[in-house]
């Protein structure tokens, strides 16, 4: 879908194996959920567990959100994520 009509612009994927993994980038999610949010951008945090991180980023590309913030606990470390945009089907 395109951005203006997407219900959510952005989805953050969390990633983690470990209590103490899942407690940092969790912090740091929601962190980077704040600042998009206050640019106006719509954005939500996938914490839904029990499906894999690779289900949860075909299930958003399905809903159409166009652009995905991966964050794992190496990410964290070096402040940095993975951004995967949705290719266009035209």
């Amino acid at each position: 879908m395109p951005p203006k009509l997407a219900p959510y612009q952005v989805v953050i994927v969390p990633i983690f194996k470990s209590d103490e993994e899942k407690a940092s980038v969790l912090a740091v999610a929601k962190d980077i959920k704040a600042q998009l949010v206050k640019a106006n951008i719509r954005v939500t945090l996938d914490e839904r567990e029990g499906q894999s991180p690779g289900w949860k980023f075909n299930d958003w590309e399905m809903r159409g959100v166009p652009l995905r913030v991966e964050l794992g606990p190496k990410d964290v470390a070096k402040q940095s994520a993975v951004l995967a945009r949705l290719r266009s089907s035209r």
